[in-house]
C-alpha cells in the first residue's frame, strides 16, 4: 500500500518515575521488580506501542517481571505516572523531558546509545548497567504504492539536504532525535520488513 521514501530520524525514549518515588537509579527498580516480581507497575501508551515494547525489551534485559497498565494514548499514561497510578514508563524526550527538568519526574535512563543532548546528566542503560535492550523508533517518510521512482528520489534526496542543516538537526535534538545518515526508498524499505519480522515474532513471543 505504501512506497519507502526514507526513514529520516531515530527517536529515543526515556526511562521516568514520580519525582516523589524512593527510586533513585535503574539499579533501584531492578532490585524492587525483582524483590516483588509483577507488584511495580508500568505504565505506556497502549497495547503495542513503542512504551509497551521498550519495557518489555527492558524487562527481558534485566530479568524482572513488571505489570504493564495500557492507558489510551502517551498523555494519559504520563498523567497517570505524576498521579503515581504506575511506577515507572519509558515515554518520548518531548513528553517527558520538561518534566524531568520541572521536577515532577525523575529521569533514570535513556535509551539511546549515546547520552542525549537534551537530558545529558541522565545515563544510558547501558551506563545504568541494563544492555541489549534493542529498541529504538523511526521516522520516515512515504507515499501512496506506484508513486513515480523520479519522485521518490527527489524526495530522498532534497530531504536530507534539509536535514543536513546545523539548525535541523539541533531541532531534532531537542527532541530527543537524530538524524539518520542519508539512505535510499530500498534501503528504507529493508528496514521496515526487518523490523516487521523482528517485532512480529517479539510480540508472538
Amino acid at each position: 500500500d505504501l512506497a519507502p521514501i526514507a526513514n529520516l530520524v531515530w527517536l529515543y525514549n526515556v526511562l521516568v518515575v514520580p519525582a516523589d518515588s524512593p527510586i533513585q537509579t535503574v539499579q533501584d527498580l531492578v532490585r524492587a521488580a525483582r524483590s516483588q516480581p509483577g507488584a511495580l507497575n508500568y505504565g505506556s501508551g497502549g497495547n503495542g506501542s513503542p512504551a509497551h515494547l521498550v519495557a518489555e525489551s527492558f524487562c527481558q534485559a534485566a530479568g524482572v517481571k513488571m505489570t504493564h497498565v495500557p492507558f489510551k494514548g502517551p498523555a494519559e499514561a504520563v498523567s497517570g505516572l505524576l498521579g503515581n497510578q504506575v511506577q515507572a514508563m519509558f515515554a518520548t524526550v518531548p513528553a517527558a523531558a520538561g518534566l524531568a527538568r520541572g521536577g515532577k519526574l525523575r529521569a533514570i535512563a535513556v535509551t539511546s546509545p549515546q547520552r542525549l543532548s537534551a537530558l545529558p546528566g541522565v545515563p544510558t542503560l547501558a551506563e545504568a548497567g541494563v544492555s541489549g535492550v534493542e529498541l529504538k523508533e523511526w521516522e520516515g517518510l512515504v507515499a501512496p504504492a506506484g508513486t513515480p521512482k523520479a519522485i521518490i528520489d527527489k524526495w530522498n534526496q532534497e530531504l536530507f539536504q534539509v536535514l543536513a542543516s546545523p539548525e535541523a538537526r539541533a531541532k531534532l535534538a531537542d527532541l530527543g532525535m537524530s538524524v539518520v545518515p542519508s539512505n535510499s526508498s530500498a534501503e528504507f524499505g529493508e528496514l521496515i520488513r526487518k523490523e516487521l519480522d523482528h517485532w512480529g515474532r517479539f510480540v508472538r513471543s
